[in-house]
């Protein structure tokens, strides 16, 4: 259904964003809500396990094998790899082990009220952009803030490292951008990716996708040790360090051969991803 109130014609950041109508979230946690998912998942994977095709791809090959294991042992998880675009089966008490100890080194407690009080905070800075988006982006906002999620870690595993002395391959967590205060930058993204394009800047043209993507492009350039050497930085933990400042740059960096109402525009539309307190 569509809301008519909410038009992606209006003027303004010209984003293109609208209220997407986020349910209201799952229901409580229970034991009977345990088991009937349980057994969803147990239909499902008995489907999948007994589907016959003509044709399977070297993927599909690979999520049927998996599949296959999960419906033959319960004590398992699914997780999927770091840079290689593959999944590894692990124990459910590793997979828990695992999660723990990065939450135990890494993750930093914070009070509910601390979530209230930015919660509270993203509601009134919202308010103060109410002369610069569209009602429809203002409704895309206001609906990402009023949905209050709070994105989960997800582990990852890095077989593209070497085993650990457990023989065990390092694993790492990521936080998905998912929660309630990330409409910001979602806004903030999309009108600034949208006066870029209209400029037909590439800023696009040193990033890697993703490594697998790098690894294809440069097996096709056909490159031998005799004459070309390659090299690499592993940077730990690289995304914490990355600071507004910075992002600041890469933005006059691309920009500089803007107008200055473009230019204007840019620093116009900086300021709907938030502050640094949400």
């Amino acid at each position: 259904a569509t809301d008519d109130s909410f038009s992606i014609n209006e003027e303004s950041l010209s984003t293109g964003l609208k209220p997407i109508h986020y349910s209201k979230g799952a229901p409580p946690d229970s034991k009977a809500l345990e088991d009937f998912l349980h057994r969803f998942e147990q239909t499902i994977l008995e489907r999948i396990v007994t589907y016959k095709q003509s044709f399977q791809s070297q993927k599909d090959r690979q999520f049927n094998k998996l599949f296959k294991r999960l419906a033959e042992e319960e004590e398992t998880v699914v997780v999927p790899t770091d840079k290689t675009n593959g999944y590894k089966v692990v124990t459910l008490d590793n997979y828990k082990h695992w999660v723990t100890k990065h939450l135990n080194e890494n993750a930093v407690e914070i009070h509910r009220r601390n979530v209230v009080e930015i919660h509270a905070e993203a509601e009134r800075y919202s308010e103060n952009l109410t002369g610069i988006l569209s009602p429809s982006e203002h409704g895309f906002l206001k609906e990402g803030i009023a949905s209050k999620a709070i994105p989960q870690p997800q582990l990852l595993i890095k077989d593209h490292k070497d085993r650990e002395s457990d023989g065990h391959f390092p694993t790492r967590l990521v936080i998905p951008a998912t929660n309630f205060t990330a409409t910001f930058s979602k806004v903030g993204y999309m009108a600034i990716k949208r006066v870029l394009d209209s400029n037909k800047v590439n800023y696009n043209r040193f990033t890697i996708v993703q490594s697998s993507d790098l690894m294809e492009k440069l097996e096709s350039l056909n490159l031998t040790k005799d004459d070309v050497t390659l090299m690499s930085l592993d940077i730990k933990n690289m995304y914490p360090y990355v600071r507004v400042k910075l992002i600041k740059k890469a933005l006059e960096f691309y920009s500089r051969s803007l107008s200055p109402v473009d230019k204007r525009k840019i620093e116009r539309r900086g300021c709907c991803a938030g502050d640094r307190r949400i």
